[in-house]
């Protein structure tokens, strides 16, 4: 598993509030591969994001499942 550094680490205020998102969003890769060789496994990935929204904590939480993956 690599995880690559994110596109930022803080989003500014949004220059136009209610028209929806007007600013890119921050991504990060996250790239997966399984040692060896076929037959694969199926992967499923638990995610938990945790960031702060007007000096609250959040945490969110997501699985994907192998369905995913190609």
């Amino acid at each position: 598993m690599q995880l690559g550094p994110p596109s930022a680490t803080a989003l500014p205020p949004e220059p136009l509030p209610g028209y929806g998102p007007t600013l890119p969003p921050i991504t990060q890769t996250l790239r997966l591969a399984q040692p060896g060789g076929p037959p694969y496994k199926p992967l499923k990935v638990r995610l938990r994001l945790t960031y702060e929204r007007d000096g609250v904590p959040v945490v969110e939480e997501a699985t994907i499942g192998p369905e995913s993956f190609t």
